[in-house]
């Protein structure tokens, strides 16, 4: 089971960076899974997931977000 944290910081007006904290993630799989799900979020234009800080990073249209999968 992955939890995220969130930490979001603005890039500009409309696009936020939002940082996921995931300790969870431990397995070579984990970013593809995380990465698959993230990119399916309505508003996310951008992910960048990273196995070694487990952490997941994305680029947020906080306008168009709707914190569900498409």
């Amino acid at each position: 089971m992955v939890t995220f944290a969130v930490f979001a910081s603005s890039l500009w007006a409309a696009t936020q960076i939002v940082t996921l904290s995931a300790p969870s993630m431990i397995c070579a799989i984990c970013p593809i899974t995380v990465k698959k799900v993230l990119t399916k979020v309505s508003g996310v234009s951008k992910t960048d997931v990273n196995l070694d800080s487990h952490e997941a990073k994305e680029a947020v249209y906080p306008s168009t977000a709707a914190g569900s999968a498409k």
